[in-house]
């Protein structure tokens, strides 16, 4: 009996705890959050995500490059100016898929992938449908995230609802399309910008550099969003950045970066010019 009525006091004492103001503050919170993501799941996924893969035209140049990346070869061809990345990812999610398949007997892996793709055709469409929903989401959350960081928890839910209940940004949601992609990348990039002046951390800050080059390699004009951010807040805060700035290995990777742009800038500049012949090198640098 002391034991029982010991770990009832606990329990009570935590669920105290557990819905004190500031926790019920917090709770509420992340529970109108996700209010305002399922509504506008609810208007803009379903039935959207469950639309036959052959009804609209406009997604299957994305399906048919991840049909050309699982057989390695990445000479893409339609450019979403580019959507690489989402189809990267895609084409590294359906490959993991089918490699399951194929050890639980659910696929003939004589037969190959691509033969695999094109019988399950529907489910290849409908992972990338979850996965452009997955980036729209995160846009979402991320959102809620900066404004909250740079104002307070209500200026994020109301940025928060302006995006996820923006027409224009919902109707691009009804079928596979890259703007969620490069926006989820961009915020991405400017949550870990914000991440390294709060922590002064240089991982986050090389992560933010990152994100904003994938963010730009999924879509073009998406380094007009991110880089001048990133550079406004290098400005504003350079004490933040040099933390390691004299270490040897840091000024290695630097230059060894610069020469591996510079490398690959040569190449395609010899390729165009037909002056070097076309190799794996200049395929993959080209994605031609």
């Amino acid at each position: 009996m002391p034991l029982l009525t010991h770990l009832l006091d606990q329990s009570i004492q935590s669920l105290r705890s557990f819905f004190a103001i500031k926790h019920r503050n917090h709770v509420f919170t992340i529970c109108l959050l996700s209010t305002i993501i399922a509504y506008s799941l609810v208007l803009t996924a379903y039935p959207a995500i469950t639309f036959p893969w052959y009804l609209n035209t406009e997604e299957f140049p994305y399906i048919q490059e991840i049909l050309r990346f699982v057989e390695l070869d990445f000479r893409q061809q339609f450019f979403d100016i580019p959507g690489t990345p989402l189809m990267f990812l895609g084409t590294f999610l359906w490959s993991i898929y089918y490699w399951f398949s194929v050890l639980v007997g659910y696929a003939d892996p004589s037969a190959g992938i691509r033969y695999f793709s094109f019988e399950h055709m529907q489910s290849l469409y409908l992972l990338m449908r979850v996965l452009s929903y997955c980036f729209y989401i995160l846009s979402i959350v991320l959102t809620y995230l900066i404004t909250r960081r740079l104002t307070n928890p209500v200026g994020g839910l109301v940025a928060a609802s302006l995006l996820a209940l923006s027409p224009i940004y919902g109707l691009s949601m009804l079928y596979l399309r890259i703007e969620s992609t490069s926006l989820g990348l961009v915020l991405l990039s400017v949550w870990m910008i914000l991440t390294a002046l709060d922590s002064r951390s240089y991982k986050a800050y090389f992560l933010s550099g990152t994100f904003a080059g994938l963010a730009m390699a999924a879509r073009f004009p998406s380094g007009t969003a991110s880089l001048p951010v990133l550079f406004a807040y290098c400005v504003a805060f350079p004490q933040v950045f040099p933390l390691k700035k004299q270490r040897i290995s840091n000024k290695l990777f630097s230059i060894a970066i610069i020469s591996l742009l510079l490398g690959a800038g040569s190449i395609s500049l010899l390729f165009r010019f037909k002056l070097l012949g076309r190799s794996i090198i200049t395929d993959t640098l080209l994605l031609t």
